[in-house]
């Protein structure tokens, strides 16, 4: 469930944790003053960590995400924050967390708009999809509708968020209503719990889901990397969610909680 669409999100955007590193300031611009060649070399190891942590991933899709990156963030941010090419290699890196305190709104908003302009919404849906199929086909419904959520002048904070690990309330809840709709409450819930749910219990959940939104309070939470509070099934899914399962379905609901 949440694990699943967290791992796809962050590892599309893994690179772009550096951003939110832990040592101090950086004054550089976000134009980066170094020389071209470099910055290529910073385009090619993004490109790389993130190919290497979403291999479905169309190329050209994730080389135009992986200079967007460089060109938002800036090489000269890279650098300050003590970030190595080899770093940004690695699909597992967690870099330190300041550049995003660095940037203003003004480069926070061109960094998510190059983003968009990769398809970044397209992109994170397709994986996304992928990911609730087996890995087989996206839905082409689920990837179009995860793309309107990421367009606009009005999803760009949220962008910025993801990217720089610093998603506000807000937008990581703007986030979870994103994926609610587009993958479907039901859909969500079962893979939450492993099991495959019955037509009714689907039916029954994607219809109180529309006034219970505790769980979706949860994803955003998970979206924040903010540890939840309630730990019975009933409070992790939402009472009413609940309600809609069967007997069996509840007891593994609760062995899972």
């Amino acid at each position: 469930m949440t694990r699943r669409i967290t791992a796809v999100v962050a590892a599309l955007l893994v690179c772009t944790a550096c951003s939110s590193s832990g040592s101090a300031k950086s004054s550089s611009p976000s134009t980066s003053t170094t020389a071209p060649g470099a910055a290529d070399q910073y385009v090619d190891a993004v490109y790389g960590g993130l190919l290497a942590g979403t291999p479905t991933a169309p190329k050209a899709d994730m080389r135009c995400i992986a200079g967007a990156i460089v060109a938002g963030i800036g090489v000269d941010r890279l650098r300050a924050a003590g970030v190595t090419l080899a770093e940004l290699r690695n699909p597992e890196f967690e870099p330190p967390s300041t550049i995003a305190e660095a940037m203003d709104t003004a480069e926070r908003v061109a960094l998510a708009t190059r983003l968009q302009s990769c398809g970044i919404g397209r992109l994170v849906g397709s994986q996304v999809s992928l990911q609730f199929a087996g890995g087989t086909n996206a839905d082409p419904a689920e990837v179009a509708c995860f793309g309107r959520g990421f367009a606009g002048p009005a999803a760009r904070r949220m962008i910025a968020g993801m990217m720089l690990a610093d998603l506000s309330i807000p937008d990581a809840d703007r986030l979870a209503g994103i994926t609610v709709g587009c993958i479907g409450l039901a859909s969500l819930v079962g893979n939450e719990l492993g099991v495959t749910l019955s037509d009714v219990e689907s039916q029954c959940i994607d219809r109180v889901g529309r006034n219970d939104t505790t769980f979706r309070r949860l994803l955003a939470d998970e979206f924040r990397n903010v540890q939840s509070t309630p730990r019975s099934a009933q409070g992790r899914l939402g009472v009413q969610v609940f309600a809609c399962l069967t007997p069996a379905h509840r007891v593994t609901a609760g062995r899972r909680s």
